[in-house]
């Protein structure tokens, strides 16, 4: 029986999203791939944030080894993912025919486009986030180091032979930057499935303001300033902004908006309550465009929230749902315009229900172009 290893850092009943949504895809190709043994192949790693989903998973096919990034100094963690990554690639290659890795650790995929290569093993990449190129968007390093340099010439000269991307401007702006075009799929993150459950307290304490949400992780990519001002732009007697986060800029955010008397926190919100937001803010700083495509907006829309997206227009998720979106331009010339323009016609239900409207069609159609997603990459497979 051939053997396809599924590889990235966490895996359930650890809460990273992106363990749950490499658990998504471990069961779609057990599914459609009934005669291949489908192993997973992750480490012992303990996110810090999230939100538990589920316990007591065990899934006999999974393998861990050990993790060597539990500290708080960059450069520790920077080393420790770097050996995490090497040792899962050379595990996975051992394991299995065909390996599927996502992007965590950090530069998995050099040690991984190494392995496979030496041992002719076929090896999919599921690019969740670039890299070395995240590295020089959160100012770690620059484009001009002989260290970022070497990194891109080493993926350059050992590319997938199968590619997953969030969406097709992450697509074209890794074709054009390593300058390689291989056999693909589009493959979304973030679609869920949401039941409106009973009114939420805050619903009722807040039912005569428009309640925006920020769920999640806000990371490195995402801009606690823009958000911040939005914040503090919005007339406290009409808005509400609800917030449920994480991640390393989540304190810095709450630090900004601390005085101001219309914002709640709360250190979860469960997905039977996300329904009853008016909207969610997705932010994405621009230097992360097409670097990152946050999976929050594509689950916002599924939940029939429409999206403040606060970020670049040409990038995926925008583009995606422009009918159940607003956009904030992120840069210097658009923001405090765009922010001012939002906030009124939020201010009109005809506005808001019209983009809901258009969240039910947009969800389906991420669901549908997941489905083809996954049936694409299992043709490839099966045409091995």
């Amino acid at each position: 029986m051939k053997t396809i290893a599924v590889v990235n850092q966490y895996y359930p009943p650890d809460k990273a999203s992106t363990g749950w949504i490499a658990k998504e895809l471990v069961d779609e190709l057990r599914t459609r791939l009934p005669d291949w043994n489908i192993q997973v192949i992750a480490t012992d790693a303990t996110y810090k944030g999230g939100v538990q989903l589920e316990e007591g998973i065990h899934d006999p096919n999974l393998l861990r080894i050990k993790s060597y990034t539990r500290f708080d100094n960059k450069m520790y963690r920077l080393l420790g993912s770097l050996y995490e990554g090497r040792q899962l690639a050379k595990k996975a290659t051992e394991q299995a025919d065909i390996v599927i890795s996502m992007t965590n650790p950090p530069l998995v995929n050099f040690w991984m486009s190494r392995y496979a290569k030496n041992r002719k093993r076929k090896w999919v990449e599921w690019t969740l986030d670039l890299f070395p190129e995240a590295f020089s968007s959160a100012g770690l390093i620059s484009k001009n180091s002989p260290i970022y340099r070497f990194f891109l010439r080493q993926y350059a000269l050992n590319t997938p032979d199968y590619n997953l991307f969030l969406g097709p401007l992450q697509r074209n702006f890794v074709y054009a930057s390593h300058h390689f075009k291989n056999p693909h799929s589009i493959l979304t993150c973030g679609i869920k499935r949401f039941e409106r459950g009973p009114m939420p307290d805050w619903r009722k304490q807040y039912s005569d303001k428009i309640v925006v949400g920020y769920v999640g992780n806000m990371g490195e990519a995402h801009s606690a300033e823009s958000v911040a001002k939005m914040v503090r732009a919005a007339d406290p007697e009409r808005f509400c902004f609800l917030f449920s986060l994480y991640g390393a800029k989540a304190d810095q955010l709450k630090s900004l908006v601390k005085h101001q008397p219309h914002v709640e926190w709360t250190e979860g919100i469960p997905d039977m309550d996300l329904p009853w937001l008016d909207a969610q803010i997705v932010s994405l700083l621009p230097e992360w465009t097409n670097i990152c495509v946050p999976s929050k907006g594509v689950s916002a829309i599924c939940a029939g929230n429409p999206i403040i997206y606060i970020g670049l227009e040409d990038s995926d998720i925008y583009q995606f749902f422009k009918n159940a979106s607003w956009l904030i331009r992120d840069d210097r010339l658009n923001l405090d315009s765009d922010i001012k323009l939002v906030l009124k016609v939020l201010s009109d239900p005809d506005a808001v229900l019209a983009k809901k409207s258009a969240t039910a069609e947009y969800a389906a159609q991420q669901d549908r172009a997941y489905q083809n997603g996954l049936d694409e990459l299992v043709q490839w497979i099966r045409s091995l």
